[in-house]
């Protein structure tokens, strides 16, 4: 329960804080910020609740899979899956790190990173789509 507790804390958190800055920051808040704000924010209210840190990524991937259904578009379903497994993935990297470098920075930092990467990848893919 505190993990299902922690992932709508940090989701509720990330919508209200990526809404702002994408207003704010456009690009940058998509492929920079965000990732961090969101990698924070799952692993740190994981913590202080005492809740397991992956299933809490794995939640907050539901989560985000749940508004990218809303989408309406042929690709809403294959980005809710995307969601989940992304998401499922930055919290094996932070438990990964976390257990190589005996430190939950070790294990965020790296998942950030990661979350840049993919977040740059789909942006670029997308940009690269309507072009066509």
């Amino acid at each position: 329960m505190k993990e299902l507790a922690a992932a709508l804390l940090a989701t509720a958190g990330a919508l209200v804080i990526n809404r702002w800055g994408i207003k704010r920051f456009a690009f940058a808040e998509v492929v920079w910020i965000g990732p961090a704000i969101e990698e924070l924010g799952k692993t740190c209210i994981a913590l202080v609740l005492g809740a397991m840190v992956l299933p809490v990524h794995v939640c907050f991937g539901i989560t985000e899979g749940m508004f990218d259904l809303r989408g309406g578009t042929r690709q809403s379903g294959a980005a809710a899956v995307v969601s989940v497994l992304g998401h499922g993935i930055f919290g094996y990297i932070t438990v990964w790190g976390h257990e190589i470098f005996a430190s939950w920075w070790g294990g965020i930092l790296p998942a950030v990173m990661a979350h840049m990467f993919w977040n740059s990848y789909v942006v670029l893919f997308l940009l690269k789509e309507r072009r066509k």
